[in-house]
């Protein structure tokens, strides 16, 4: 068994291959692999590739292997592809919204608070006044439907027999505005989305499906290496290292549930 770190691979020189996990800086010049550690088959293969490139001259180095662009903060920002069209962007009235964002803070995010509410709270009143957005506009939406999903559950000024539906509405809502591709890098604010339609699917008749959003939430957080403590300890800011430990901790209690629920299930 291999002793080096997750973070680092030895090379046949005896070199280290360091790779500061959330700044995408590598040494030797190549690209960050992700973090595979170095007993992996993928770490594996890394070794035997530099062996090969050392000694074989290869017109085509450099061009071989995929780089994998870490960003270098877990903050959310604002990107500007895959807008969806402002006809979706749809919202309760306003004081409709202003009640389900009480009960999500007051009754559902003590139990699960994968969200910071200052900056959650800031991004939701900038949505009314128009004010330029610091999150990326598509996953902001998105958020707040699963949290009105969330708090249409527990709101008593829904009638009960239109709890379901209302639920229903918003979260189908946030599932239209929701947009994954497998090939990029994952960000903050995808795995909050995740977390929130998970902990909203543990309620539904489609609990199940808490197995693939949670596992979704999971790859995405080990690929920004968020489950090594040494990578959050790199982080630039406190902020950012306590957002770092939020997530990864919903992470395992999202999975601690979906074992538990399939036991007893």
């Amino acid at each position: 068994r291999s002793t080096h770190s997750q973070a680092e691979v030895s090379t046949p020189t005896g070199q280290r291959d360091g790779v500061n996990a959330m700044m995408g800086a590598v040494v030797e010049e190549r690209p960050s692999q992700g973090f595979f550690g170095s007993s992996s088959a993928a770490g594996f293969m890394r070794q035997i590739r530099t062996a090969v490139d050392r000694r074989v001259a290869s017109p085509h180095r450099g061009s071989s292997v995929p780089h994998l662009a870490v960003p270098s903060n877990l903050m959310p920002t604002r990107s500007e592809k895959h807008q969806s069209s402002v006809a979706n962007y749809v919202l309760p009235p306003r004081k409709m919204a202003d009640s389900l964002m009480e009960v999500y803070w007051e009754c559902v995010f003590p139990l699960y608070p994968f969200l910071v509410p200052a900056e959650m709270k800031t991004e939701y009143a900038k949505i009314w006044t128009g004010d330029s957005l610091e999150y990326d506009e598509n996953m902001l939406m998105c958020t707040l439907n699963v949290i009105f999903a969330l708090a249409s559950q527990l709101a008593d000024f829904v009638p009960p027999k239109e709890r379901e539906a209302s639920a229903d509405a918003f979260f189908s809502r946030a599932k239209g505005l929701f947009q994954f591709n497998l090939w990029d890098t994952g960000s903050a604010g995808l795995i909050q989305c995740l977390l929130l339609m998970a902990q909203y699917l543990q309620s539904t008749d489609s609990a199940h499906q808490c197995w693939i959003v949670t596992g979704l939430a999971i790859r995405n957080a080990q690929s920004l290496g968020l489950h090594l403590p040494q990578n959050i300890a790199r982080l630039q800011s406190f902020q950012e290292q306590q957002l770092a430990r939020k997530i990864w901790h919903g992470c395992i209690l999202m999975d601690r549930y979906d074992q538990h629920y399939s036991l007893t299930d």
